[in-house]
């Protein structure tokens, strides 16, 4: 392996260069708008169909299963598993203080003011896969929706 040194100027370069992205950001608010759109229509075939054009994965659900998740447990060491452990106390223990609460009062009779929370009843996480696996994304996203009831 040859290891080659770079400026920061020529590593976004050839990031842009490796990714053919573009700079015009109209063409990325279109782009992303479409997305949103097909998704609005489609549903989660829209979600199947990106997920195997940009990460190249076939889905046959969104859903994770138990045995899913059981084989994937199995296949990482117990000092992962622990480092998970922890970084989901604290991550909970954070959002926790976060945590917005429904409250009401009666300032006068015949009079109510107040703020009522109320959780969606589900949220579809996107975790990038790739070249590169990101667990910290899991967990801060889906620590926070479990927490508001989610």
């Amino acid at each position: 392996m040859i290891l080659q040194i770079m400026t920061a100027k020529e590593y976004r370069t050839s990031l842009t260069e490796r990714q053919n992205v573009k700079n015009d950001d109209m063409d990325i608010d279109k782009i992303v708008l479409d997305i949103i759109e097909n998704v609005r229509v489609n549903g989660d075939a829209s979600l199947m169909a990106y997920t195997e054009q940009f990460d190249h994965v076939s889905l046959n659900s969104l859903l994770v299963s138990k045995e899913e998740l059981a084989e994937a447990k199995d296949l990482v060491s117990p000092e992962f598993l622990t480092a998970l452990k922890k970084a989901y106390g604290n991550i909970k223990d954070f959002h926790a203080m976060q945590k917005e609460r429904s409250w009401f009062t009666n300032p006068e009779e015949g009079i109510t003011l107040g703020q009522k929370v109320t959780a969606l009843e589900s949220v579809g996480i996107y975790v990038p896969g790739g070249k590169a696996a990101y667990p910290s994304t899991v967990l801060m996203n889906a620590i926070p929706a479990k927490l508001a009831g989610v």
